[in-house]
């Protein structure tokens, strides 16, 4: 993963067009990880897509997302979350890594 910073927000795109939501994410040990509610209309999307993208200001990353369990119980991206973004810790807060599957594209 080629992203300069360990955190950051980024766009999550399914269809090429079509924005499912905006997200927040952290980046540990080269694996970006986000959350999302299970109760948000895009958990349901993410989860059906066979890819979606991630689009920042900088970058476009196209790939799989799998999602790892409740946010909850990962401490070290908890404690990012609440050092990098104003944090609330929800219940139905699920976790996702996405795998890179197509190589960055720099937005210019």
């Amino acid at each position: 993963m080629e992203l300069t910073k360990e955190f950051g927000n980024a766009k999550v795109v399914h269809d090429f067009d079509e924005v499912i939501d905006k997200m927040d994410y952290i980046i540990i040990d080269d694996v970006l990880y986000f959350q999302i509610s299970e109760s948000n209309k895009a958990y349901e999307k993410i989860q059906a897509a066979k890819e979606i993208s991630l689009v920042t200001n900088e970058y476009s990353l196209t790939g799989r997302c799998k999602e790892v369990g409740k946010t909850i119980y990962n401490s070290q991206y908890m404690e990012l979350m609440k050092k990098y973004f104003s944090f609330k810790q929800l219940k139905e807060e699920r976790l996702f890594i996405f795998i890179q599957t197509y190589e960055n594209h720099i937005i210019i």
